[in-house]
């Protein structure tokens, strides 16, 4: 970031004091951005799970009609493109392979559950 500039009395300073609480402010803001726009764009398994459920009122639904209802061209089709569109993964005679990009990717997930102690599941 540049100089934070401030108007005082009509006249522009240079003040540097902000501009650490700036730059905190800043990075939360872009950490949530990243955080929650792949949900958002995303047709999330859990959402759409719930979404049924809640269509089915108070007489419910069984998991056989949940299995039915949900499809792998949603569920995991969507997400092998957006991997491709990212450059995450390549596609090769039929074969999914991951990407340099991917990889960095993958090993920052990784390093982030392991700070918070998670296991390497989904």
């Amino acid at each position: 970031m540049a100089a934070v500039l401030l108007n005082i009395y009509g006249g522009w300073e240079f003040n540097l004091k902000p501009l650490p609480i700036l730059m905190v402010v800043s990075m939360g803001i872009i950490g949530c951005y990243i955080a929650s726009y792949p949900a958002i764009q995303a047709n999330s398994p859990t959402f759409q799970i719930s979404k049924l459920i809640a269509e089915a009122g108070d007489q419910g639904i069984t998991t056989n009609a949940l299995y039915e209802q949900l499809n792998t061209s949603t569920l995991v089709a969507d997400r092998i493109s957006d991997l491709i569109n990212d450059k995450l993964a390549e596609k090769k005679s039929g074969t999914l392979l991951i990407t340099r990009r991917g990889k960095k990717v993958a090993r920052i997930f990784l390093l982030w559950r392991t700070l918070l102690k998670e296991t390497k599941g989904g």
